[in-house]
């Protein structure tokens, strides 16, 4: 059973000619909430409520951010120019630049920097989103810079003399791993309520280098 702030008040005024045992046998209510409530008096008398209202409501004092309002705002230059230019960018590089702005920061533990930097995003209109577009800038010479691999390729061929060996000796079984040059996140810091959330492509996505082995 619950009592209202209004009830409580009333049992605690009783404590003052009653004892705390016979108020508990004749109202049925636990010693130890009588102990609380009376404990509680100045919070209960000061508390604002609302009708009815069965707990105390207090007032939450905001607290003080760990990153001066300067630094806040060097960040949302950082990320505001890291997305011109569709560049991806998570809540660790986020951090990471904090941490570079204002050493101090390294002191908070891991759960207080977080919490702080998803805040940050919260009053900034930001958040996490999920990427729509990966794409690159096309150059104005690539038709010419393309002709001119192919040109490059045929010449390496013929200087080196490749042909597609006859020996099926020549030929080896080759298992690889492969590590692409660029990896992109899923997510990136964007604001609030956009449509398109677009990161840009250096034209690395597909390559990468392998580890081989051959037997």
């Amino acid at each position: 059973m619950s009592y209202t702030i209004e009830e409580k008040l009333f049992f605690v005024k009783l404590l003052q000619e009653k004892s705390q045992k016979y108020i508990a046998k004749t109202y049925g209510i636990p010693e130890k909430n009588l102990r609380r409530w009376r404990e509680q008096e100045s919070k209960l008398l000061l508390a604002k409520f609302k009708k009815n209202a069965r707990r105390i409501i207090e007032e939450k004092k905001p607290g003080i951010e760990p990153v001066t309002k300067e630094i806040e705002a060097k960040l949302l230059l950082f990320i505001k120019h890291a997305r011109n230019l569709e560049i991806c960018i998570g809540t660790n590089e986020i951090i990471i630049r904090a941490y570079e702005l204002m050493p101090s920061l390294k002191e908070l533990t891991y759960k207080s920097i977080h919490n702080w930097c998803y805040r940050f995003l919260q009053r900034n209109e930001l958040n996490l989103r999920a990427v729509t577009h990966i794409g690159q800038t096309i150059k104005n010479n690539s038709s010419e810079a393309m002709a001119n691999f192919i040109l490059y390729c045929k010449d390496a061929i013929k200087k080196l003399n490749i042909k597609i060996p006859e020996d099926l000796n020549a030929i080896g079984n080759m298992d690889e791993t492969p590590v692409f040059f660029e990896m992109y996140q899923n997510k990136t810091i964007a604001k609030i309520g956009a449509k398109k959330v677009n990161i840009k492509s250096f034209g690395c996505d597909k390559l990468r280098i392998s580890i081989i082995l051959t037997i």
